[in-house]
């Protein structure tokens, strides 16, 4: 019995002292260096450095957003300039990735993720063709507004695109979950 007893402590003091590891100080929205192949090639192919990208977080009407959330945004927001697909597909709320992610290609889970073009609308109506975001077609996202929606943020935005072309997108912020997560949109 206290060998078990024994074994469940020294079992959560090892995930603690690994989550701390992992995370850094400031919990795991501390730093963000990349996780996919953008983040070998720095950039992701383009031609500015992540940060010239005005993601909209200086904005007056993100300066009263929970700290927490506004440092996980910034960090989206570099995985989209550096077009990190592993860490952007990484972000689902785990139920939503399990049952949606299966059964659509990942331009399509990604899409219904960041509930780009019709899916940041409510509407009641599926789109005619199912909308596709592609990573590599990515130059940033802007942020424009955001709400507290019961345990959620709503943020609104525009991911632009290299073509200079962009469209909506809605994320729904799960950020009072230990690791901040998004509830794509269910079709």
């Amino acid at each position: 019995m206290k060998y078990k007893f024994f074994c469940g402590v020294l079992a959560v003091l090892s995930w603690a002292v690994i989550s701390g590891c992992v995370s850094g100080p400031g919990g795991s929205t501390a730093e963000y260096g990349g996780t996919g192949a953008a983040a070998e090639r720095g950039t992701g192919g383009s031609p500015e450095r992540p940060g010239d990208f005005d993601d909209g977080l200086n904005t007056a009407a993100f300066r009263s957003i929970p700290a927490e959330a506004g440092a996980y945004l910034s960090l989206l927001s570099r995985a989209f300039s550096q077009r990190d697909g592993d860490f952007l597909m990484a972000q689902g709320e785990p139920l939503f990735e399990k049952q949606v992610r299966p059964d659509y290609d990942e331009d399509e889970y990604l899409a219904m993720l960041y509930r780009i073009g019709p899916y940041a609308a409510e509407s009641p109506d599926a789109p005619d063709r199912l909308p596709r975001l592609t990573v590599r077609n990515i130059r940033g996202i802007r942020y424009t507004a955001w709400d507290e929606v019961d345990f959620m943020l709503e943020i609104s935005g525009r991911i632009v695109f290299t073509d200079g072309a962009d469209t909506p997108c809605r994320i729904m912020l799960l950020w009072h979950l230990p690791e901040p997560k998004i509830l794509g949109c269910f079709p």
